[in-house]
């Protein structure tokens, strides 16, 4: 598989520039992962089959909100009905299900990313997916009890390396 390197000098900035340095070269539906997430093959397996518009994306959410996995300081919170997403975002007050991390996208993803970030100077990944969200395009594909974690401090890896070694051999 070939592998192309992407740089982004305004790493500190919100996630949403890291996408944004990629849309020149993806033409065609692309699985968008955030790399400190670890996540049971399964899901993206789902995704695959996921029926997908083309204007359309959809984010792997958990609904189980007592996860223990789950970071609830950190983790990005999602409110969803009817398997579309409402709203989103880190300190929202209203949700129902937790964001993943794992995307599976159509290009149209970058249009709404420069969207949010001229429209109010919201340069995060969550800023494009409420502007796609406004418009009802962006699905929600439920993976309770599917394993996956967000790896951000050293209880989150212990947490991570715990659960891999028990279920190694499975």
């Amino acid at each position: 598989m070939p592998v192309t390197v992407i740089e982004n000098d305004d790493w500190e900035k919100a996630n949403g520039l890291s996408v944004l340095k990629a849309k020149e070269f993806l033409k065609e539906p692309f699985f968008l992962l955030m790399g400190d997430h670890l996540f049971d093959p399964g899901i993206a397996r789902k995704m695959i089959d996921y029926p997908l518009a083309d204007d359309e994306i959809v984010l792997a959410v958990d609904q189980d909100l007592k996860n223990p996995m789950v970071d609830l300081d950190d983790v990005t919170r999602v409110m969803a009905d009817k398997g579309l997403i409402q709203n989103i975002g880190k300190g929202i007050e209203e949700y129902n299900c937790f964001d993943t991390g794992i995307f599976l996208c159509n290009p149209t993803l970058f249009s709404a990313l420069e969207q949010s970030l001229r429209d109010s100077g919201d340069d995060s990944l969550s800023g494009g997916v409420r502007i796609m969200a406004r418009e009802g395009r962006v699905r929600t594909m439920p993976v309770d009890g599917m394993f996956w974690i967000d790896i951000d401090d050293p209880e989150r890896y212990k947490q991570a390396e715990s659960y891999l070694i028990a279920n190694s051999s499975k």
